[in-house]
Order: C-alpha cells, then sequence, then structure tokens
C-alpha cells in the first residue's frame, strides 16, 4: 500500500509539472512521461528476474534492498534520524542518500521491503530529469517539437532506462548532476536566488549519492553564477569578488579545502589502482589496455571505449547487448555537437562552455580509470545527458537581431522640424 501511494505521489507531480512546462506540447510531453514511468515500473515488475547481467539475476539494488531494512528496523528501536553508520561491509557513508530514502519508505511499510516505492522515487528522479531536459532545451530557444523527441530518446536511452527502473541509485545521480548542471546555465542568463539554491542543494547532495561528482558540477555552477553569457559587469565583478573572498575565508579558517581536495585525489587514485582496474576488467565486458596499468597510457582508445562502446561486433550479456543502442545515440550525440560547435559557440557560447567543461573532464577521468565495459556506460550516464543537450541546443534557433529604425537623412530632418514649428 505504501508504494501504491508513493507511486500514486510521484506519478500526479510528474503530470503537474509536465503541464507547467510544456507549453503547446504539455500534453505529448505528459504522455511521455507517463509512459516512461509506467514502463520502469512495468521493468521493475516483470524484467527484473531476467538474466540481464552475465553473473546472475541481481544487480546492486539488492545490496541497497538489504541494508534499508536493516536501517528501518533500526529506526523501530532509535526513532528516525538520517543514517551514515557502515553496515558490516557496507560503506553507507559514500551513498546515503539512496540508503535513507529507502529505509524511510521501508519505515513506513512496516519496515518491510516495498520495490514499487523504492522504484517509484528512481522512476520519479529519471522522468524529472526528463522535464528539466525539455524545459532548459526550450528555454535556450530550441524548437520544442526537436525537444520533445530528443527528451523521449534520452528517457528510453537503454542505460538510463534500465538502471532508473529498480532501487538503484542512478536515477537519483542522473537528476541531481543535471540539476546542478541546468541550474548553471539558467543563472548565467539571469541571477536567480532560486537557481542558485537548486544548483547548491543538487551539488550538495551528490556527496552523499556520488562524492566525485560534486567537484565536476563546481567549475560549471561557478561559471554559472558569475555570469558569463550576463551583460552586466557590475554582477561578473561582483560574483567574482565575492566569490574570491569566500575562498579565502573557507581556505584560512577551515581545511575544508585541503579535505575536499584529497578526498578527490584519493578517488582518483583509488578508481585508477592496479587492484581496482584488475577486478573490474574481469567477466564478460572487462578490458585490459596494458601490463602496467598506467592511468594515462593509450588514452585514446581510453577515451574511444569511454564515449563510443559498447562497440557493435562486441559480445557481452543482455543488458551489454541493449547498451549499443547508448554507443549509438552518444556517437549521433558527439557528431552534431563536435560538427556545429562553432556555430553553437557563436550563438550560446555560455551554454556551451558550462557542458563542455563537465562533459570533457569527467570523460577524460572516466578514461583514466576505464576497465570494465558495462561499468562504464553506467558511469557515464550524466556524461551522456550533458552531450545530449549539447547535441539539442545545436538545433537552437538564433535570437532575432534587434530591430532597426530607420533613420531620417539630413534634409529630411530639417523638413520634419519646421513642419513641426509651424502653427
Amino acid at each position: 500500500m505504501i508504494g501504491l501511494a508513493f507511486f500514486i505521489l510521484v506519478f500526479g507531480g510528474l503530470v503537474l509539472a509536465a503541464n507547467h512546462v510544456g507549453g503547446r506540447h504539455r500534453g505529448e510531453l505528459a504522455w511521455i512521461i507517463i509512459l516512461a514511468l509506467v514502463a520502469r515500473i512495468t521493468m521493475m515488475a516483470f524484467g527484473s528476474d531476467l538474466p540481464w547481467f552475465t553473473n546472475g539475476v541481481e544487480g546492486d539494488w539488492t545490496g541497497y534492498e538489504r541494508v534499508s531494512i536493516l536501517v528501518a528496523r533500526t529506526w523501530e528501536r532509535t526513532g528516525i534520524y538520517y543514517y551514515m553508520q557502515d553496515v558490516g561491509t557496507a560503506k553507507i557513508s559514500d551513498v546515503s542518500l539512496p540508503v535513507n530514502i529507502f529505509s524511510f519508505i521501508f519505515f513506513l511499510n512496516g519496515s518491510v521491503p516495498s520495490r514499487l516505492g523504492g522504484t517509484a522515487v528512481v522512476a520519479g528522479a529519471a522522468c524529472l530529469t526528463g522535464l528539466n531536459f525539455y524545459a532548459l532545451a526550450v528555454q535556450r530557444r530550441v524548437p520544442e517539437n526537436v525537444a520533445l523527441w530528443a527528451t523521449a530518446a534520452l528517457l528510453f536511452v537503454p542505460s538510463i532506462f534500465l538502471y532508473s527502473s529498480h532501487m538503484y541509485k542512478d536515477g537519483l545521480v542522473l537528476a541531481l548532476t543535471f540539476g546542478a548542471l541546468a541550474a548553471a546555465v539558467r543563472l548565467s542568463d539571469k541571477f536567480s536566488v532560486e537557481q542558485l539554491i537548486v544548483g547548491v542543494v543538487c551539488a550538495g547532495l551528490l556527496w552523499l549519492v556520488r562524492h566525485y561528482l560534486l567537484f565536476a558540477v563546481a567549475v560549471p555552477m561557478g561559471i554559472g553564477v558569475v555570469g558569463l553569457g550576463s551583460r552586466s559587469v557590475f554582477r561578473q565583478m561582483t560574483a567574482l569578488v565575492v566569490g574570491a573572498a569566500a575562498f579565502m575565508l573557507v581556505a584560512s579558517y577551515s581545511d575544508v579545502l585541503t579535505t575536499l581536495g584529497d578526498d578527490a585525489q584519493r578517488t582518483f587514485d583509488i578508481g585508477t589502482s592496479t587492484n581496482v582496474v584488475d577486478a573490474n576488467s574481469t567477466g564478460g565486458s572487462g578490458i585490459h589496455f596494458d601490463a602496467n596499468n598506467s592511468p594515462w597510457s593509450q588514452i585514446h582508445l581510453k577515451l574511444a571505449y569511454t564515449l563510443l562502446s559498447p562497440f557493435p561486433w562486441g559480445p557481452g550479456s543482455l543488458a551489454l547487448q541493449l547498451a549499443k543502442l547508448d554507443g549509438l545515440f552518444l556517437i549521433y550525440s558527439l557528431y552534431r555537437t563536435i560538427r556545429y560547435l562553432p556555430k553553437l559557440w557563436r550563438t550560446d557560447k555560455t551554454s556551451a562552455a558550462l557542458l563542455l567543461a563537465f562533459a570533457v573532464p569527467m570523460s577524460v577521468i572516466y578514461a583514466a580509470g576505464v576497465s570494465n565495459v558495462g561499468l562504464i556506460v553506467r558511469q557515464r550516464i550524466p556524461v551522456t545527458a550533458a552531450f545530449a543537450l549539447l547535441a539539442v541546443l545545436t538545433f537552437r534557433i538564433p535570437d532575432a537581431p534587434p530591430e532597426k529604425v530607420p533613420v531620417p537623412n539630413p534634409r529630411a530632418r530639417r523638413i520634419l522640424r519646421a513642419r513641426a514649428a509651424l502653427p
């Protein structure tokens, strides 16, 4: 019953949001969102027992479910609080947000798992990203029909669809990452306290889901706050001065920056370490580039695997075969982005700079530690969304030039003044 209640809440909220941002196409947009949500719930109900992966039918959603049951039972004895303590070998602090969300749903359900409730939240977050994608594209003067089809394609990309059709964390990761990027784009044109709060909240919550993405969205958020797309020099200078002052205060009176920098370096070192690379390179979708496991060796090949795989000729599980559509989707997005980037740079430089400041560094960092095709398809989901938006923005209608008012020649001006002086 609790699961059904959460599904109804998510369903109703998405329909209201679709009607709010859909404009003339609100009906079509609402049906796309409804179809995307229902398809994900159907996939959860009937598709979770299919052999999607080579190592069996289970995904890591089962780990979230087991831990969330324990947390919900703990809350029965102690009361509800934000839980971050590790449970056995499960390091909850790295993924505490999805664990606490699922635990709350289970707690309301009598500490009994509610896969419908948990999946409804994750699927709703993915569908909300679709609405955000559509709204931002239209705001950037992309034709509404193009934005509509692009939104449908993004929501049904196999990796995004599969990993938001059960209690995975990836739907939340996508919603928060894209939410921060979208807020940065909107801030770049016009400063808004509302968008600033949205961006900061999304970036902060990323620390509780996939913490290294906080560093990835920091630069785009900074560009958005400074307002490179704004014509106000005063705003840009004010943002730079306030940002510099805040940076110096934080650096002088706390160790937050040192801690964040050490954590970023540690995350990169772990992700590219020999043990992790060797472990990930096992299985049907594992890949191994050289004996030294240097992060930067053969980086061109690693980038190709990061952005273009799985390749049409590659073997693998059922999920990996479907993910070949991901590769085609990303190839088309990259093609549009590269081909029309000069045009996009002239018409919407700020959006291009913001999205490239996220997508390019993350592609390189993921490439440095790539060792498994199936894993990289899942990790690059936010990058896929960023390149998809870049591709859609290449359809952008240029801003209309200001209308020129004809100026009379000097003789005509004298005649007009003379006529005006007559009684």
